[in-house]
């Protein structure tokens, strides 16, 4: 499997900060958080990944350079305009080669059991899995509602709310796509 880091977003929500330093190159316990991001998934096996750039994207690719002082292998996808996550992904999409893609937000920290999640997404050979987490103030970021077998059934945009069966739930900034679902894109 491949993964993929968004990282090319302009971190308005932590302006002035990210006005010199783009978001994932914040420390966190003296650490870019993005750092803490290609650990996770070297922790699960995964060794490839592709970053997306824009936001002083120059700044993160000095950072890590090719990956290989951390045994990775990094592939930068600059965007020129910013692309959004599904244009994001659909550039970067040569580089999966076929095979399903991880994708992680770059500025969010993650310590989750990765192997158990692409286990789930192998597991039902689904198109796209995406990790979820109760929250009850999940309307105000974007509310998924799921069946009790784990299926989405509707999401709903940021900011709107919309009567629900299920417990409240939001989209934790990780999910894996299917390649046969990237076409789509």
């Amino acid at each position: 499997m491949k993964a993929m880091i968004l990282a090319a977003g302009l971190g308005t929500r932590l302006r002035p900060l990210t006005d010199v330093t783009p978001k994932p190159l914040l420390p966190v316990a003296g650490t870019p958080m993005i750092v803490w991001n290609l650990l996770l998934l070297k922790r699960h096996g995964i060794r490839d990944v592709v970053i997306n750039l824009h936001h002083l994207g120059d700044m993160i690719r000095q950072a890590l350079g090719d990956g290989s002082a951390l045994g990775m292998r990094l592939i930068y996808s600059y965007e020129p305009v910013i692309l959004g996550t599904g244009g994001g992904i659909k550039q970067a999409e040569p580089h999966f080669q076929g095979e399903p893609v991880l994708v992680l937000n770059g500025d969010t920290l993650f310590e989750l059991d990765l192997g158990a999640v692409m286990a789930f997404h192998r597991e039902r050979a689904a198109a796209a899995t995406l990790v979820l987490r109760q929250d009850p103030d999940a309307a105000r970021w974007g509310l998924v509602e799921v069946t009790d077998r784990a299926e989405i059934v509707r999401i709903t945009g940021r900011g709107r709310s919309a009567p629900t069966v299920t417990a409240a739930r939001m989209f934790a900034g990780i999910h894996i796509l299917h390649p046969r679902l990237l076409r789509y894109l």
